[in-house]
């Protein structure tokens, strides 16, 4: 199975539209990624490992896909829209991850 993690960077002075990324994106992402999207997780950073340490996130998403060759088939269709959604709840920085899930 595969992974891809979108991380978006904590920094003190970019806000994220927790109301926006619940209620309109992510039931976006699900109606585009339809029956290839075989999990959906969403992680919202609270703080670091001591109490008054930032999160090193505001938020992470984790989507699970059968194979790597049904992520590429979503690639050209559903990821540019996805992208393009991501200034209507945060500024923040956005990186990607893709992973094999092993356990």
């Amino acid at each position: 199975m595969i992974r891809v993690t979108a991380f978006y960077a904590y920094s003190e002075d970019v806000e994220f539209n927790w109301d926006y990324y619940r209620n309109k994106h992510l039931p976006m992402v699900r109606e585009l990624l339809g029956e290839k999207l075989l999990g959906l997780q969403v992680e919202r950073g609270l703080r670091g490992l001591a109490p008054t340490m930032p999160p090193l996130y505001l938020a992470m998403a984790q989507l699970d896909f059968a194979s790597e060759e049904v992520l590429q088939e979503l690639m050209l269709g559903a990821v540019p829209k996805i992208v393009a959604d991501i200034p209507n709840y945060t500024a923040a920085t956005l990186q990607i991850q893709i992973g094999e899930l092993l356990a």
